[in-house]
């Protein structure tokens, strides 16, 4: 493959690398010859991706000094990995530093056996509510508006992810498909991620998406 061409020899890496780095932190040594837009091409193993993960650029910035550093989100095949970031860290016009978190050595299947409009039903169960939010057409009208969409809307729209089941072990066998559904209810108040299997169908977690700017008497303009 295109990538196994371009990295060589699997080990060749190790003569550029600071011996003090470790998964999450890699420093490379001044004469590095590895290039900041194509590390992940040139040197997948070192990062431990399979020929299905993809690293594609998310943001460009540059501090103060000078210095470069572009932020990369993991795909696997095709699917973003939620909370897989790396960003690589330009000094001086070469690459410095690559820090960050994502899925080494992930094997996982992506077609999913809960549908869509499963997902939305299943989610709605797991926070059941008197008044979804989308139901309240003044809602639903700011929301348009703010987004200048007509086609914005607060119902949900559910979003296929390769997520991390335990937030605390970051192994191969830990992730899972899933359908991440934001849910907004407002008669009882409340907003969350509901993220479910999305080839079994059970709830794997749920987290709280309410934030606010003074206080919830402003909960109506929430959303």
């Amino acid at each position: 493959s295109k990538t196994n061409k371009e990295s060589g020899n699997s080990k060749q890496y190790l003569q550029y690398v600071e011996p003090a780095s470790q998964p999450g932190w890699i420093l490379f040594r001044d004469h590095t010859p590895f290039d900041a837009e194509k590390i992940f091409l040139q040197q997948p193993d070192l990062f431990e991706l399979t020929g299905k993960d993809e690293m594609r650029i998310w943001k460009e910035q540059y501090d103060k000094a000078g210095n470069r550093h572009l932020r990369y989100i993991q795909y696997h095949d095709g699917i973003r990995v939620e909370g897989a970031e790396l960003t690589v860290h330009e000094r001086n016009g070469k690459i410095h530093l690559v820090s960050g978190n994502h899925a080494a050595n992930l094997e996982i299947g992506i077609m999913p056996q809960i549908s869509y409009e499963q997902a939305i039903d299943l989610a709605m169960a797991a926070l059941p509510a008197e008044m979804y939010l989308w139901e309240d057409p003044k809602a639903e009208s700011r929301y348009k508006e703010r987004n200048k969409n007509e086609a914005a809307t607060l119902f949900p729209q559910p979003e296929l992810l390769i997520v991390r089941n335990d937030p605390l072990k970051n192994n191969s066998t830990n992730y899972k498909l899933a359908w991440s559904v934001v849910i907004s209810a407002k008669l009882p108040r409340r907003t969350e991620a509901i993220y479910i299997d999305a080839t079994t169908g059970a709830l794997l977690q749920s987290k709280n998406m309410e934030h606010a700017c003074g206080t919830v008497n402003f909960w109506p303009d929430f959303e």
